[in-house]
């Protein structure tokens, strides 16, 4: 089986060395390897479809954004995913133990089926979100772009950017839930997220419950809050403590749409869109993924 390592050019800067660690490591074995360090905005999902269809492992050295970029290329395919977190927050490896990991871990990997979101014409591996959390990804954006040097804490000046204007959300929602059943709502959110892994936001845990191979996603709704009620709310979204408060929502789906007159900023894996309408249904195991740490749940 082929190994492929596509490092994103900023990994690069985060672990210089790991191209050569990769090709000393490799070159001891009678495995047959590439190594890729992108070159522009499309590299990563050029090289994963080139690949789409060999017997391999492609492993993205990177964030969110890059091993997403790769998924959308990989579902219901043949190759198999992997990821090593060189990002900024790192998020959809927080699902995984990644304490003990080395780059010998990738010589011997566990392969395994992992759910996949369909979201309108595009996939998501980890979390679609919409309302006041794609708000602070936006203006956390901005910040990066003029202090780069901030990284992962640009979030903490996204957050106070954006808590202090006023914000709701008119969504008309139909859910089609894991037991059968329909659920319906027409009311004001302040944000929402359909999770098949856990993390998103720098290490916010809007879904303990979520496990990316179960079959099933978990979609969180909040309801609209003012600004005392949000700022007491936002820790315990922080910690996964929240699904026990009056204004949040919590239910297994399948598949569901979100609707709105307005467009609804909404991001994946870190890339904003805006929509009036969000069409979402989970794709079981629909992607192979290479397990490098355990489960955490």
């Amino acid at each position: 089986m082929k190994t492929i390592f596509i490092i994103s050019s900023k990994a690069g800067n985060v672990y210089p060395s790991l191209e050569d660690e990769i090709i000393a490591l490799y070159s001891k074995t009678d495995l047959d390897f590439k190594v890729y360090v992108t070159e522009n905005k499309n590299s990563i999902k050029e090289i994963a479809k080139k690949y789409s269809e060999e017997d391999c492992v492609i492993y993205v050295c990177g964030g969110d954004g890059s091993l997403n970029e790769a998924a959308v290329e990989l579902v219901e395919k043949k190759a198999s995913l992997g990821l090593i977190p060189l990002g900024t927050a790192n998020d959809f490896s927080k699902n995984f133990d990644y304490s003990t990991f080395s780059l010998k871990d990738t010589l011997t990997p566990i392969l395994k089926p992992c759910d996949i979101i369909q979201i309108n014409d595009t996939f998501c591996i980890n979390i679609l979100s919409f309302g006041l959390d794609t708000i602070v990804l936006a203006n956390t954006y901005r910040v990066l772009s003029k202090f780069p040097s901030l990284k992962s804490r640009a979030y903490i000046f996204g957050i106070l950017m954006s808590i202090f204007k006023p914000f709701d959300l008119n969504l008309d929602i139909e859910l089609n839930l894991k037991d059968g059943s329909t659920f319906k709502t027409s009311d004001l959110f302040t944000l929402g997220a359909v999770c098949n892994g856990g993390y998103y936001g720098n290490g916010f845990n809007p879904s303990k419950n979520s496990i990316v191979n179960d079959s099933t996603l978990e979609i969180i709704l909040v309801k609209k809050l003012g600004l005392f009620r949000l700022l007491n709310l936002l820790p315990l979204y922080k910690t996964g403590n929240h699904l026990n408060s009056p204004e949040v929502l919590s239910m297994q789906v399948e598949s569901g749409t979100i609707k709105s007159k307005d467009k609804v900023l909404a991001n994946i894996n870190g890339e904003i869109f805006e929509s009036n309408e969000i069409n979402f249904k989970i794709l079981k195991s629909a992607i192979n993924f290479a397990y490098l740490g355990g489960i955490k749940h």
